[in-house]
């Protein structure tokens, strides 16, 4: 960006972070195979309805500070998307499927066929190929005019709150599922960026921050019991229950316009942690253990530093070349070196 909000790259920073906790923990089959009862597992699950959401609301209010899509913006504006979106899927994911194939220690399966991935949803991949789809809808938006009209764009949102839970398909082509669930959460940060008075945490009425609180806990509380077992209405990600979850966390953390240098510093390259984050995680847990280290808190802290610390190494290496910035990072070749030395601004 070329004006950052640091508080909004504050959440970006935190996105990461929560992200990557997810992937070091995992589940009973993945990352460190805790027992349910465990209390990293706990922890985890309790923030099952923040994750993805934060990361694709900041996409959407990121997306929505630069010129809205026109209608003579079709080639460059899908061009763009490929490049950032599909190229690095293709290339990050051979990758990836590679060392899952010829790596023993790694708790899950390949995906298939060497380019099955690229149709269907792969691991933390379908995150990519649901944006894409994201995007196709907000250009057919902007393009048409809603998008910049605040009242369409506000009932647009709405109504994919209200919608789109209920729609799934089982062949999930392009992580079409993900795509349906992550929409309002895009479409969300939009139109908090193109509403005045709500298109930064500062400007936000002072009213904002405490009934987004109460909400919150309120929320808070219906999940806890939930997860303990009690008897209370269901609370589920692809429900209109989970979302509000979701929609509530997001509107409290946005008005804290809370704003840290080091989750700044970590927000600038969401991204790359996005992409590289399991060659961390899971690298790093496999080495521990072959060095007869067990201790979950241990492989825990390790293994979520390195999972921010190695893609952000990865990208400063990747982005001295012009032709690794392209097919790793997504990002506009650049002839002679990398972007930071010839003064172009990254996307």
């Amino acid at each position: 960006m070329n004006s950052r909000d640091l508080r909004i790259e504050t959440l970006r920073g935190l996105a990461c972070i929560l992200l990557v906790a997810y992937h070091v923990i995992g589940d009973g089959v993945r990352g460190l195979r805790l027992p349910d009862d465990a209390w990293l597992r706990w922890f985890s699950d309790s923030l099952v309805y923040l994750r993805m959401p934060l990361f694709t609301f900041l996409s959407g209010y990121v997306y929505a500070m630069r010129r809205p899509a026109q209608a003579g913006d079709f080639v460059p504006f899908f061009r763009g998307k490929v490049r950032r979106l599909l190229l690095p899927l293709l290339m990050v994911g051979q990758v990836y499927q590679y060392v899952q194939r010829h790596v023993g220690e790694v708790n899950v399966e390949h995906g298939g066929s060497w380019f099955r991935f690229m149709f269907y949803a792969y691991d933390h991949f379908w995150f990519l190929q649901a944006l894409f789809l994201i995007f196709i809808v907000i250009y057919v938006l902007d393009v048409s005019g809603a998008g910049r009209n605040r009242r369409w764009l506000w009932t647009v949102t709405l109504l994919a709150f209200l919608i789109l839970p209920h729609i799934r398909f089982a062949a999930n082509p392009f992580s079409i599922n993900g795509a349906f669930y992550l929409l309002p959460y895009f479409l969300l940060g939009v139109a908090l960026r193109r509403t005045p008075g709500l298109d930064a945490p500062a400007s936000l009425p002072r009213y904002w921050l405490p009934c987004a609180a109460a909400a919150l806990l309120a929320c808070i509380a219906w999940h806890q019991a939930s997860l303990a077992g009690w008897n209370v209405p269901h609370l589920s990600a692809d429900a209109l229950s989970g979302q509000l979850y979701s929609a509530v966390s997001i509107a409290f953390l946005y008005s804290l316009a809370w704003q840290w240098k080091p989750l700044v510093r970590i927000g600038g390259y969401s991204y790359s942690i996005y992409l590289f984050h399991v060659f961390g995680t899971a690298g790093c847990r496999i080495l521990l253990t072959h060095l007869n280290v067990h201790e979950p808190v241990v492989l825990f802290v390790c293994g979520l530093a390195s999972g921010i610390l190695l893609p952000i190494l990865l990208e400063i290496v990747f982005d001295r070349w012009g032709i690794t910035r392209l097919l790793f990072l997504g990002k506009a070749y650049v002839r002679g070196g990398s972007a930071r030395r010839t003064g172009v601004q990254h996307e």
